[in-house]
């Protein structure tokens, strides 16, 4: 091999690490993966409880029975978080009185305590009915959306994607909430949700 050659593949060794070095100081992009220790520092999240924009406890058992749309945010956030939940706002126009509960969680929660989140609400028009904002800590908040919600979330990191669940709490598909072709598939889906109806129970001989 010879020296030009050498030179050239140590120098592409040099590049490749300092990329992924770049890459993981931006763990703060929409799409950056949690980092092990965040994934392994307990059992995986099936429940969970955070803060409301009210100032109050939220359980997740409270959706229990209901289909629910879960998603990520954080109030400082530009034209992305504001696209993302103007479309939150018109589903919740139109299917939160048929029983569909809303859940918005900051990424932000140092900034976004429940009086930011409650001003947030209202300049959102959202109905608390329907719709919940929610804060608490950002490392079970990352948590909550690995194990949960199946999105990846960072610090002021997150993507515009909703995560819809079923009424026994089952994650049934996640859509682009700013993409008009795929959020349309994601109404269909609630659609199709609150179209089913509970399984009849075992019927025995008499």
């Amino acid at each position: 091999m010879n020296s030009r050659l050498v030179w050239l593949l140590g120098t592409l060794s040099v590049m490749a690490v300092l990329t992924a070095g770049l890459w993981l100081v931006r763990m703060d992009r929409p799409d950056a993966a949690l980092p092990p220790d965040e994934l392994t520092s307990g059992p995986p999240i099936r429940d969970f409880q955070l803060t409301t924009q009210s100032g109050d406890e939220f359980h997740s058992s409270s959706l229990d029975g209901q289909v629910w749309v879960a998603s990520y945010f954080f109030t400082r956030c530009g034209s992305n978080c504001r696209e993302l939940n103007t479309r939150l706002a018109g589903l919740q126009r139109e299917y939160g009185p048929r029983g569909v509960r809303f859940v918005s969680i900051s990424c932000d929660p140092n900034h976004d305590v429940p009086e930011e989140l409650s001003r947030y609400a209202n300049f959102m028009n959202a109905d608390h009915r329907y719709w919940t904002f929610l804060t608490g800590n950002l490392t079970y908040i990352r948590r909550i959306g690995n194990d949960v919600i199946g999105q990846p979330v960072s610090e002021r990191g997150h993507n515009a994607m909703i995560t819809i669940f079923d009424r026994s709490g089952a994650s049934r598909g996640v859509y682009d909430a700013i993409d008009a072709d795929d959020l349309a598939r994601g109404v269909q889906l609630i659609e199709d949700l609150l179209a089913e109806q509970e399984e009849p129970a075992d019927e025995t001989d008499s």
